[in-house]
């Protein structure tokens, strides 16, 4: 059922051309919260509210650090700032150089986000649609900094939001998310994987997932994700095991994916314990929350494979069909926690 809360808040009418400044001017972060209070479309013709609004947020910050990792800063109050406007309304600034932010942390910050709103419920929406994608999607992030003009930001934002708020069409149960096995498939199980370099086997995996068939496009998408992500940080998780699966890729799929492979001579994919790694699982999800609980259940079904002498990886290891390795998942998730 749609949240009510929903139905009445017009997104764009939340943030617009108006409220978007992508030439931040200030060096201090005092002079960037007057600047982003200005953006306040209802308080432009009330320098009192501006003022009451500006020492609220600085209050915030003594006691509430809201500059972030990556570059971004929140100067949000929160539920503590339900009433100082009558709509709610979302600012976006950018400083094309960053300033020094929170005296704790040296990185510049370079993206900032306020929101307002004027019920304790509309100010949790408005957390969900801007803030949420904002902290968790490395592209959005790249995307926003790169950026010519505010009609391109309000697409970004516009693009995370349809992947928060899926179609009507797209029928995801939460249920199903929570069960790897029912997400497998023997279509989605390749227990030959022939690649040698990570990107061929990236490649034998994104070929699974059946709605990318056709797809050309979303399957070179992901498999850039996936080479990004392991630039940075080894998906190889330890004892022969590589873990993929990115906020970044939400949204690729209408329904929530899971494919594993296997290697039988194994891959060197610089694993914490420089194992080379043998099985893989690979996650997609159209939404955020989908997403979210694909993470916990592969990381329930991870720790079991990542024990020193697990019975589970070796069976894995030893399968001889699709059917197989299902049933093995299957029978590793009635067992719960049990080692």
């Amino acid at each position: 059922m749609t949240d009510p809360v929903r139905k009445e808040l017009n997104l764009r009418e939340v943030l617009t051309s108006a409220t978007i400044k992508l030439q931040l001017t200030a060096s201090t972060r005092d002079e960037v919260l007057r600047e982003l209070v200005e953006l306040v479309p209802e308080l432009a013709d009330r320098p009192e509210q501006r003022e009451i609004l500006f020492r609220a947020f600085l209050a915030r910050e003594q006691f509430d650090r809201t500059g972030l990792l990556r570059g971004i800063a929140l100067p949000g109050l929160g539920r503590g700032g339900v009433g100082l406007v009558t709509r709610p309304v979302a600012v976006f600034g950018r400083h094309t150089e960053g300033i020094p932010y929170d005296p704790r942390d040296e990185e510049l910050v370079r993206l900032f986000l306020l929101v307002l709103a004027p019920t304790p419920g509309q100010t949790v929406e408005l957390e969900e649609q801007f803030v949420a994608p904002l902290l968790v999607d490395e592209g959005l992030q790249q995307d926003l900094l790169a950026a010519e003009s505010p009609e391109e930001v309000l697409g970004l934002f516009r693009e995370a939001q349809a992947v928060l708020l899926p179609s009507a069409e797209m029928t995801v149960s939460l249920a199903e998310v929570s069960s790897l096995s029912a997400l497998l498939s023997p279509a989605t199980i390749n227990l030959q994987l022939t690649g040698n370099r990570r990107e061929e086997v990236f490649r034998e995996l994104v070929r699974l997932i059946p709605e990318l068939a056709d797809r050309p496009d979303k399957r070179e998408r992901l498999v850039q994700i996936l080479l990004e992500h392991h630039e940075k940080t080894s998906i190889g998780v330890g004892f022969g095991v590589a873990n993929l699966g990115r906020m970044r890729a939400v949204g690729l799929v209408e329904q929530p994916r899971v494919v594993f492979g296997r290697s039988v001579a194994g891959l060197p994919f610089g694993a914490v314990d420089d194992q080379p790694v043998h099985l893989f699982f690979l996650r997609v999800a159209p939404t955020y929350e989908a997403h979210r609980v694909l993470t916990n259940e592969t990381a329930a079904l991870l720790e079991r494979l990542q024990a020193h002498d697990s019975p589970l990886r070796r069976r894995l290891l030893a399968a001889e069909s699709a059917d197989e390795v299902i049933a093995l998942i299957r029978e590793a998730e009635a067992a719960g926690a049990k080692p």
